[in-house]
């Protein structure tokens, strides 16, 4: 069932989906990097 759904959703024709996908792709990445940093940040600054 799983393999059925991702090829369905990976195969839309339409570039605004895609263009969707990306910027939401990027935008969980830079969150999560900005986390990290904020984390290390944290943790070097607290001395541990």
């Amino acid at each position: 069932m799983s393999e059925t759904v991702t090829q369905a959703g990976t195969r839309q024709p339409s570039e605004q989906l895609g263009l969707r996908e990306g910027a939401q792709m990027v935008g969980a990445m830079l969150f999560v990097l900005g986390v990290l940093a904020l984390g290390l940040h944290a943790i070097s600054y607290a001395g541990y």
